[in-house]
């Protein structure tokens, strides 16, 4: 009984030093500068939203409704410090600071504005090298899921 209760303690030891490895490589790439490339909408067809037909890519409308109570709806690119720090701005205009956390298992970024204590929550869809793609439920009119797909910069 000794021996069994010494092997699942093993395992569950090793499962364990692998879940927090996995975690921390998911920081180390989310690390950098990526600029926002493309908002995609998958809806649960709401006749009222217009939707380009080609790549179910969102209008500008839509987009600015969707995000309109977001920390990042004017935000094309986003840089993630290793402290946990996140500048996100559009074009040349003004940083905005947030701070940002790898949640769950992995797969939930949270991102939260020290100025007001609102705390967003995104899925981690991909995250490779180069590639960046998130997603989030959207409550409004809309209802469906938006992915906010972004690609790493050098800046």
């Amino acid at each position: 009984m000794k021996f069994y209760k010494a092997f699942i303690f093993s395992i569950l030891l090793v499962v364990m030093t692998f879940v927090m490895i996995s975690l921390d490589k998911k920081e180390e790439n989310l690390i950098g500068s990526w600029k926002e490339i493309e908002w995609t909408f998958e809806q649960n067809r709401n006749p009222h939203v217009t939707i380009n037909d080609n790549a179910d890519t969102l209008s500008a409308d839509v987009k600015a409704e969707i995000g309109r109570h977001l920390l990042i709806h004017t935000a094309e690119n986003w840089n993630f410090n290793a402290n946990n720090q996140l500048y996100i701005r559009k074009s040349d205009e003004e940083k905005n600071l947030c701070r940002w956390y790898i949640k769950g298992r992995g797969n939930v970024l949270e991102i939260m504005n020290p100025d007001n204590n609102i705390t967003e929550t995104y899925e981690i869809v991909h995250l490779s090298k180069d590639s960046l793609v998130l997603s989030f439920e959207v409550d409004l009119q809309l209802q469906g899921l938006a992915k906010m797909k972004f690609k790493r910069t050098n800046d």
